[in-house]
């Protein structure tokens, strides 16, 4: 299961298949049981010497594109 609960409403999905460039893993959320509706994005990047980082990005879809453009 891909499902992450955020809250006991909230859950965020895994949207089709992560997209890997070099040490990179990108991938897009699908988000369920939000009062309004919500986008999601997160990637992993592979640091080598046993770390990996991730960054996550849930955003109202309205304001998705403009604070991607921050996440970016």
């Amino acid at each position: 299961n891909d499902d992450f609960s955020l809250t006991d409403q909230i859950v965020i999905s895994v949207k089709g298949e992560p997209i890997i460039e070099g040490n990179k893993m990108i991938g897009d959320f699908e988000v369920t049981g939000s009062q309004k509706p919500f986008k999601g994005c997160g990637v992993a990047i592979d640091g080598g010497h046993n770390w990996t980082l991730t960054i996550s990005l849930l955003a109202p879809e309205d304001k998705f594109d403009e604070f991607k453009k921050n996440f970016d």
